[in-house]
């Protein structure tokens, strides 16, 4: 069982466009509407994937009725803390002609002590069934960072903690010594303040990264340039799948949910990041975060090359 933790989850718009006109008028090819949010993301993968899960977090009471509809499309097992207002949306521009995607994110609820308390309750009684909590996304109005480790370390009091989060989100995270984090590489030049020239000096920032926080393991994905699964002692690559990019959103939560959904079967890394990669390639290929099936992920994996590279 993986339990996921949204702090600020949205629902995600997704526009097509051919390209995008700034200060004139826009024809929309088509456009859709989906539940979002990190942590939500990742368990609407993990349930196609038939992995057990629970997307936990905070929603809006306000609009609840629009959400419900969404998690019963996606037979969502979900136990949410609610909050007095709307859910945000967050709209997704994406042009056609330049394979790139304009977000337009709202800022989303503020929670209140009472709110916090009530997911640290939650988390306190459900944490020790699951093999792993994932805290993914951004923190909502009106939590602090500190409030945020709380969080994190009521779940690692428990069970494994895996992190997807970026800036100081992510700084908080890595204090509570986590099992695996899983940024992008311009995630990871943020948080370093660095511009990566040589995949020597990513892998080496990586490591580092993971030596000086304690945490053990690290899912880093460069889009067209593969993925990489790192430890301080071990790098194992797999290269991007060539598949149609129709938009980018929720690709890298469906490649962490992909590499969960086999480590907690019985931590077969080469398996987990082909399974990553298959799910990250069938996100990309689709407008906005629609699902895609666990015969699909099969039949993709077998096509995904994955090598250790040599490291010291």
């Amino acid at each position: 069982m993986i339990l996921t933790i949204t702090i600020n989850p949205a629902i995600d718009k997704t526009i097509i466009v051919d390209s995008l006109h700034v200060n004139g008028v826009n024809r929309v090819i088509s456009s859709r509407e989906d539940l979002g949010g990190k942590g939500i993301n990742v368990s609407k993968v993990l349930t196609k994937l038939n992995v057990p899960t629970i997307a936990c977090g905070f929603i809006g009471s306000r609009n609840y009725a629009k959400v419900s509809a969404f998690v019963d499309h996606e037979q969502l097992p979900t136990d949410f803390v609610l909050v007095d207002a709307n859910t945000r949306t967050n709209t997704k521009i994406v042009e056609l002609s330049t394979h790139s995607t304009t977000d337009i994110n709202e800022p989303g609820f503020e929670v209140t002590q009472k709110e916090i308390n009530q997911l640290l309750s939650l988390i306190d009684s459900v944490a020790q069934e699951v093999d792993v909590v994932v805290f993914s996304g951004s923190l909502c109005q009106g939590m602090s960072l500190e409030q945020y480790g709380e969080l994190i370390e009521k779940a690692a009091s428990k069970t494994k903690v895996v992190i997807d989060a970026e800036k100081l989100a992510l700084q908080e995270a890595l204090k509570h010594a986590p099992l695996l984090v899983k940024p992008n590489v311009s995630e990871l030049e943020g948080y370093l303040k660095v511009e990566f020239t040589s995949e020597t000096d990513l892998i080496k920032a990586a490591q580092e990264v993971l030596k000086t926080s304690n945490t053990q393991m690290m899912l880093l994905s460069h889009g067209e340039h593969g993925s990489y699964f790192i430890t301080t002692s071990q790098v194992i690559k797999a290269e991007a799948l060539k598949v149609p990019v129709k938009s980018t959103v929720g690709a890298g939560d469906s490649m962490l949910a992909g590499f969960l959904s086999e480590y907690v079967k019985d931590k077969n890394i080469i398996e987990a990041l082909k399974v990553a990669t298959a799910c990250g390639a069938l996100a990309v290929s689709q407008e906005g975060t629609q699902s895609f099936t666990q015969e699909e992920v099969l039949k993709l994996k077998e096509n995904v090359n994955v090598k250790e590279l040599t490291w010291r």
